[in-house]
Order: structure tokens, then C-alpha cells, then sequence
């Protein structure tokens, strides 16, 4: 259960380092929040995505059929 919790989290280092860089930007504490929202959709939407490919796809055998 521990690795299905911690799939699609940043690190506090990771979020941190995010924070950052969205601040020098010059950007909002909300806007900051909400963008590392969508990067931390982004990531787990990839991984949910690879997740569900169908094994042919990663064999190069689905056009074989």
C-alpha cells in the first residue's frame, strides 16, 4: 500500500525546489500550488498511461497482428 501512495508524489526536496523556481518567477503562492498540481497530475496521468499499455505495444508486435 505504501508504494501505491507514494506513486504519483514529489518529494519534499522536489517541491520545494519547484516552489522556488515558480517564486523567482514571480509568481503567486496560489498560482504556485495550482501549477504544482498539474505537474503532479502530469506525472501520474504518464505513469497511469504506461501502466495500461497493452504488452504488444512494448514489443513492437501490436502492428503484427
Amino acid at each position: 500500500m505504501k508504494a501505491a501512495q507514494n506513486l504519483g508524489r514529489f518529494s519534499h526536496d522536489e517541491s520545494r525546489a519547484y516552489e522556488t523556481k515558480r517564486a523567482a518567477q514571480g509568481k503567486t503562492h496560489r498560482d504556485i500550488r495550482r501549477s504544482l498540481k498539474r505537474a503532479l497530475a502530469r506525472r501520474l496521468y504518464r505513469r497511469i498511461q504506461a501502466a495500461t499499455r497493452p504488452a504488444a505495444a512494448f514489443n513492437g508486435l501490436a502492428h503484427a497482428a
